[in-house]
Formats: C-alpha cells, structure tokens, sequence
C-alpha cells in the first residue's frame, strides 16, 4: 500500500486510489535482470493515457564499426571461450531505495530463461519468462500472466538479461555503433543495441578497459541510466558486483545493488522460471469461502465502498478494478495513525508526488 500526498485535482475526503506500476528494465550484462523489480517500483506512474508504438522487429546485424567495440568487450570479460561457456547465471544481493533495504535473487538461463525475487520494505515482487509464458506477480501477491506490450518488455528484459547481443547472429538483434562520447568521469565507445522485440538501448564501454560501465534506456516517459562497476572475477570471466539506478525524471528513486553471492553454470530446475502454482492468495477478502455482498455508490463517475481500516470506522474509499496498489491521502493516513516507510517519487498528469510505502492490517 502506498500513501500520497494530498493533490488538488483528487477528490476531497479520505479517498482511497489505485496506480500501475510499470517495469523499466535495462540492458546491462547480467545485471539487468537484477533491476526489474527495483524499476517496476521506482517509476510508479499515476494513471494517464499512454500512447504505444511498436518497433518494427529487428534483422540480425553487427555493424563494421561496432564489431571492434564487442570484440574488445569480449576479450575484457574475459575471451569468447569462457564467455560463451557460461549457459545460466544465478545473483543474489542488497538493495537500497526508497529509504528502505531489501533483498533480490535472480536466475538466468539461455537462451532466453529469466526469473526474479525482489523484496523491499512491505512489498515483495516475482516474475519469470520460462521461453513460453510471461508472469509477475504484483504488490499484493496475485500472478498476473503478461501479454501485448507488457510480453515484449519481457522478452527484451531476457534478451538483455542473457547478452544475447553477444551472440554471432546478435540474437536475432542489431548492434551499431552510436559513436564516442567523452564527460567528467571518462570517455567511451558507445553502442545502441536493438533486440528482435523492444526498444533500443545504448550501452557505453570505457574507453580505457572496453568494460561495460553504463546503459541508458527509455521506458514509458522515462530515461533510465544505470551505472555499472566493481568488476570482479567470477571463475573465468568479468562480472559487475555494483550499480546505480538513476531515473532522469524522478530523481529521488535513486537506487543501488550490490551483489554478494553469484554462480555461473548452476543448475538451475526449469520450473524456476514458470509461472507459480496458484496458492493461498496472501490477502484474505472473507473470514471463510463464500460470496460477499457489498453495497456501493456510483457518483462522479467512481465506484465509491465503505471500508473500515485497521478496524477504524466506516468511511468513503473509491475502487478501481484495474489496479494493483492501494493509494491512501497522506493526510488520512497520518489522521488514523497510520505508520509509513520508505519515499518514493511518483509521477502524474501535472505532478510528481512523492509516495510511502505502509502496512494495514485489514
């Protein structure tokens, strides 16, 4: 549950919300799966209308003037014998966001196998692609299976998560270069690399030691940037321990992981990466199984309930059908003496709220 300021185009009263959280995922070696979650939750979008254009899928090419960079960034990682060796990839480590600490462990396998565990402060996010079917689970626990535009994400997210682009068919993606670029911290070669299904992304490679060291990608209104350092060696190859999250236009979602625990080649059971069996859903609507009956009012184009919280009394809340997360006004939530953890920076049609995350037991 998150808890947002008050905003003068909401309706007055102790209203009750719901926003969409969408992915923002990045194409940075391994750890791009580790960022799916994080980014699910740092670019939470208030409703708004959202145009989609779909990119035209991609033909398989490496351009002459990239091919140096990702030969170069091969023999860094550690030479495309021992890069090619490593068939799955396991990561655990610590996050901090939003204030808050949390954990997130995540699986890789190729060709194109990726599954996550994120938690942080009350909410805990799983999602997976086993080559088939896409899914997550969202804030309140409920397996959403992912389709349309939310399916494409999840391919690119795989495609990234396993350096497909490393491949010599590029995955069935194109690798370009976009030139060099220079600024405070050092210059780079910079590549835009485009999967069969999604958007482009740009990666810059140190000038100095051909590494990885940042990408950048749009997703929805947003730029991502993530920052990758710490190289270690993991067996035979290079791997990243460290990187930093920054949204352009929402700042104070700043975030880093740091791994502490990482495997190559682990075996890794294919049910992993499939949708979870469908169990005990974590919120209970009924003390026993049946069918409730709720009154309601239909005014001001919302359905408005009334609800009683942390068994407070009866009051007006708004129901939307089509969300997953429950948005308290700050002011009604510090009233009824609610406790809140965490910050984080949302974003609307003519604001940008900042939100907290809270705890209600019914």
């Amino acid at each position: 549950m998150m808890v947002f300021p008050s905003l003068p185009w909401r309706y007055p009263t102790s209203e009750v919300a719901m926003s969409r959280m969408s992915g923002v995922p990045l194409g940075t070696r391994r750890l791009a799966a580790f960022s799916r979650a994080i980014l699910r939750l740092a670019s939470v979008t208030l409703p708004a209308a959202v145009c989609w254009l779909s990119a035209a899928p991609a033909r398989a090419s490496l351009a002459p003037d990239a091919k140096p960079v990702v030969e170069r960034y091969v023999q860094a990682l550690g030479g495309r014998t021992e890069v090619d060796k490593v068939q799955s990839f396991y990561e655990r480590g610590s996050i901090q966001a939003f204030g808050l600490k949390g954990t997130a462990e995540v699986w890789s396998q190729r060709p194109d196998r990726t599954a996550s565990v994120f938690s942080i402060g009350p909410i805990t996010i799983r999602d997976g692609w086993d080559g088939a079917v896409a899914w997550r689970t969202d804030p309140s626990g409920k397996l959403v299976i992912r389709d349309g535009k939310d399916l494409e994400e999840a391919k690119s997210d795989a495609y990234f998560a396993n350096d497909r682009w490393l491949d010599a068919d590029q995955g069935g993606g194109t690798v370009t270069s976009a030139g060099t670029e220079k600024d405070s911290t050092g210059s780079y070669a910079v590549l835009e690399v485009t999967p069969p299904t999604g958007r482009a992304r740009k990666l810059y490679f140190d000038a100095a030691s051909g590494l990885l060291v940042r990408s950048t990608s749009r997703r929805d209104q947003n730029t991502v940037v993530s920052t990758i350092s710490d190289y270690r060696r993991v067996g035979a190859i290079q791997h990243s321990f460290r990187q930093a999250l920054h949204i352009v236009e929402l700042p104070q979602n700043d975030a880093t992981i740091a791994i502490d625990s990482v495997a190559a080649n682990p075996e890794i059971a294919p049910g992993r990466f499939s949708p979870p069996a469908e169990g005990a859903a974590p919120v209970r609507w009924l003390h026993a199984p049946g069918i409730a009956t709720l009154p309601f009012d239909y005014r001001a184009r919302h359905v408005w309930l009334r609800v009683s919280v942390n068994g407070g009394p009866l009051e007006d809340f708004v129901f939307d059908t089509g969300a997953s997360i429950t948005v308290l006004d700050s002011a009604w939530a510090a009233a009824h003496g609610i406790r809140t953890e965490g910050r984080q920076q949302g974003m609307g049609a003519g604001a940008s709220p900042t939100a907290t995350g809270c705890r209600c037991a019914t």
